[in-house]
């Protein structure tokens, strides 16, 4: 996981390089831009290929959690009545269901095999969370590029980058919204989980606002636009839980 930071700064590094090449290089035809495109893919598919790799590992080691644990380390329980570490009826608020669409309803508690793996998981998914949206909006800037796409063979058929859906940040967003409000009843609960929350926080508020500024497809757009502010009020009611528990422990 130490490895992440390392790949959101060459994120980084290449949006602020295409930024630059745009500005500067806007009129720019020939040998030279199409040398310069060539470099930037290059960085792109070299990058790409590093967290492919990255998440591989951790998805190995997401198994070796779970062979240890001898079975589902995490699930949902979609529609039990149930109450987590003594939450009050008023405490369970009604949502959509966070990883698909319906009418709203409870939201879905969230259960883990054991004391340990809910903190493990929060530290997954975070990672994993602001991977998942450096690697989409890497992919984003060169998607519709001849040079790109022709590099798609070195990637091979199974690449976790290439293959990655749009909206798999805001499922981990989601998973890390549940799980914090799973371990909101403890101090230490807080505080670990005090950062990962307010990244996904951050993620539905980008989310909401990129939404609301497009309106090609109205009908998408308004799922979609409703999906982000479900989860937003999910983050920020967790975060709240956090707060009120840090609060009462003063």
């Amino acid at each position: 996981m130490f490895h992440a930071p390392g790949l959101l700064e060459r994120a980084e590094q290449i949006k602020s390089l295409v930024s630059t090449r745009g500005e500067k290089h806007k009129d720019q035809e020939g040998l030279c831009g199409c040398n310069i495109q060539c470099s930037l893919c290059s960085l792109a598919v070299e990058y790409l290929r590093d967290c492919d790799s990255l998440i591989r590992r951790l998805k190995n080691w997401l198994c070796s959690l779970q062979a240890s644990e001898n079975g589902p380390i995490w699930w949902y329980l979609h529609d039990s009545p149930g109450l987590i570490h003594g939450q009050k009826p008023s405490d369970v608020y009604h949502l959509v269901h966070p990883e698909s669409s319906g009418k709203p309803r409870q939201l879905s508690l969230i259960y883990f095999s054991s004391p340990k793996i809910p903190l493990l998981l929060l530290n997954y998914w975070t990672v994993l969370l602001e991977l998942s949206t450096a690697i989409l909006e890497v992919r984003s800037i060169f998607n519709h590029d001849p040079l790109f796409s022709a590099s798609f063979g070195v990637f091979g058929a199974e690449s976790l980058s290439l293959s990655m859906e749009d909206d798999m940040p805001t499922k981990f967003a989601l998973r890390i919204c549940q799980t914090v409000i799973h371990l909101s009843s403890t101090v230490e609960g807080c505080t670990v989980a005090y950062v990962p929350i307010n990244l996904a926080v951050n993620h539905f508020t980008r989310l909401l606002s990129a939404y609301q500024s497009h309106w090609d497809n109205y009908s998408d757009m308004v799922k979609n636009c409703e999906r982000a502010q479900v989860g937003l009020e999910c983050s920020k009611k967790a975060l709240e839980m956090l707060q009120n528990t840090l609060q009462n422990f003063k």
